[in-house]
């Protein structure tokens, strides 16, 4: 009960240099913490040099962080997704309301990570204001739809309705922002800064090519 109640009142998690640290949410490193646990006041998540995680979040946690805001990562070298692939189970056990808060992902030196939300995560990302990502060779795409059904829903377009700014750099293989079968609305992106990322060249001149759906203050050659 001590632990449940320093969890719900934790505001800032900040882990550095961590190499052999395999799993954040362990009961004295063994145990997993109940899905009970709400991390209702948790509002910054800044990880550096964590090796061994490949996991950050699992899904249980993820739909419990109604205010964290910022979350930042580089220096993972083995992560392999933010939040645990969906257990499988009855999707009406399970909501998808992961970070509803979220309002700045930065993101960097993540080799392995291929991308950055599932199609159902990034529909509750209605506070997202910035993505900052590098260096992270292995994704192919920020959005991708890596759980079943999602391909057959019959609302294809994703919405961030607060994004004003996003930065890829140093990217070889991203080519896409979201999944092929979907788009991204973004009717307040104004800032748009591609460095290093030869698959998405043609960007600036044809952005729905790459997934871009309605975004009106973005204008041609502003890229």
């Amino acid at each position: 009960e001590n632990q449940q109640f320093l969890l719900s009142n934790l505001r800032i998690i900040k882990l550095n240099g961590l190499e052999s640290l395999r799993t954040i949410w362990r009961r004295g490193g063994v145990k997993p913490l109940p899905p009970s646990v709400r991390l209702a006041k948790l509002t910054v998540v800044v990880l550096s040099s964590c090796g061994s995680l490949k996991v950050i979040f699992p899904y249980s946690i993820a739909q419990n962080l109604p205010q964290l805001e910022v979350l930042k990562i580089n220096w993972c070298n083995k992560l392999e997704s933010i939040v645990e692939k969906r257990p499988d189970v009855s999707v009406d056990q399970y909501q998808h309301n992961c970070f509803p808060n979220l309002r700045i992902i930065e993101v960097s030196e993540c080799s392995r990570l291929r991308k950055l939300f599932s199609v159902a995560e990034a529909r509750y990302l209605q506070q997202l204001k910035e993505i900052n990502i590098s260096s992270c060779e292995d994704m192919v795409e920020l959005i991708s739809h890596d759980e079943e059904g999602e391909e057959d829903t019959e609302d294809n377009r994703i919405s961030l309705p607060e994004l004003y700014s996003m930065k890829i750099k140093d990217m070889s293989n991203i080519n896409r922002l979201c999944a092929m079968s979907f788009s991204v609305d973004l009717p307040s992106l104004v800032q748009v800064v591609l460095e290093k990322c030869p698959n998405m060249e043609e960007f600036n001149s044809d952005p729905q090519k790459y997934g871009v759906g309605h975004a009106p203050k973005l204008k041609v050659g502003q890229i």
